[in-house]
């Protein structure tokens, strides 16, 4: 399988990349292989990601057969090394899907922090929103992360929040929309999570559904614990933002 791995900061990364910002939109344009790991700030993450924000738009309609495409992060597990994405921020859409192509199953996994998760995320947010824009076979689309794997490998997604919007503009075989996250299987490795409910149009959960007040009180910062604070200068439009980027 051919895959191509697209990127704002690097395409796949085993080390660590911290305080990065990436300001660059990307627009997916090949459509020669099978699979597309798109990300803000990387591809593939096989290591740590912290502190980075992804303001950089990514936008596309191709004709791979599968994509992950992700605020941060396509794939938080590159190969065999497990991902941690820690304190990181997407503040960038999403408007993305597939050509027009009966040729193949087409599977499209969209999430405001990662597409596809089989590591750790801890301590981010969202505000982008994401717009699916074309037929896909299957679709999964979230706030946080679209696709959770399996419990064998480092799962963990707690202490995030997501008040992006999601959106379908078309109708398809199997689509779910999900407000923070996927997978009722995975439910046992998220904890401390929430969307807004006044935004979100989602139809599955898995987090804990808040009002637009709600999420900017003083109460919601102690929820999401010592990592996050009050947006006092109004930097995140009153939703709380993290210590560092005061």
């Amino acid at each position: 399988m051919e895959i191509l791995i697209l990127d704002g900061i690097s395409a796949t990364n085993t080390g660590t990349v911290i305080y990065c910002n990436n300001n660059v939109g990307i627009s997916i344009k090949t459509s020669s292989q099978e699979e597309a790991n798109t990300g803000g700030i990387v591809g593939g993450n096989g290591n740590r990601i912290e502190r980075c924000i992804n303001y950089g738009s990514i936008s596309g309609i191709d004709k791979h057969r599968i994509l992950y495409i992700g605020g941060i992060a396509g794939i938080n597990r590159y190969e065999t090394y497990n991902g941690i994405i820690n304190e990181c921020i997407n503040k960038a859409d999403l408007n993305v899907g597939f050509i027009d192509d009966s040729s193949g199953t087409r599977i499209g996994t969209y999430g405001g922090i990662c597409a596809n998760s089989n590591g750790t995320i801890t301590n981010c947010y969202n505000t982008g929103n994401i717009l699916r824009t074309s037929e896909d076979d299957f679709a999964d689309i979230s706030g946080i992360s679209a696709d959770t794997g399996n419990s064998e490998y480092n799962l963990c997604i707690n202490n995030c929040y997501s008040v992006g919007n999601m959106q379908n503009t078309v109708s398809t075989t199997e689509v779910s929309t999900y407000a923070a996250f996927t997978f009722s299987e995975a439910k046992d490795f998220i904890s401390n999570c929430y969307y807004n409910s006044d935004i979100c149009s989602a139809t599955e959960y898995n987090a804990t559904g808040m009002t637009t007040a709600q999420m900017k009180s003083v109460s919601f910062v102690a929820l999401l614990g010592d990592a996050f604070t009050q947006d006092t200068n109004n930097i995140n439009n009153g939703y709380p933002i993290l210590k560092w980027e005061q």
